[in-house]
């Protein structure tokens, strides 16, 4: 019993770190947001950047605030030991969802073609999560019918 009691205190504090881990990269994706915003507006106006650099950097920011700002609503339940519900599959497949177009913008209008391809498989691997996570709902209900 003490066993339990000591493991399940463990796994409490190991998701605590986890979680404030997640929140600071969720702040600083944020604050890159602001920055990159607030450099690519000087150097457009001494003309450093071209129309489609503007519309790839645009969408990769504006896609980096999205994805940060859905990440909270996912930390906030995990806080509260609601990992397995739908709201989370459903905002992880939402990020998976906007870094897959954020990768489509990149590949049309960025001048690296290279950067796309990462886009695309973080949205791949967000989709695929998103998929684990609505079969863990399934089996979490199926478990609770059958007890």
């Amino acid at each position: 019993m003490e066993k339990n009691i000591s493991r399940i205190k463990k796994n409490q504090q190991e998701l605590k770190v986890i979680l404030v881990c997640l929140t600071i990269i969720c702040v600083c994706c944020l604050i890159m947001f602001l920055t990159n915003g607030i450099t690519m507006i000087y150097e457009n106006k001494e003309g450093a950047l071209g129309f489609y650099e503007i519309i790839a950097t645009i969408a990769t920011l504006c896609s980096m605030a999205i994805c940060s700002a859905l990440m909270f609503p996912i930390l906030k339940n995990a806080q509260h030991e609601k990992v397995f519900v739908k709201s989370n599959a459903t905002l992880i497949e939402v990020i998976g969802v906007i870094l897959e177009i954020n990768g489509i913008i990149q590949s049309l209008f960025a001048y690296d073609h290279g950067t796309h391809l990462i886009y695309f498989l973080l949205g791949v691997f967000f989709l695929f999560i998103a998929c684990v996570f609505k079969l863990g709902i399934q089996m979490k209900e199926e478990q609770e019918l059958t007890i």
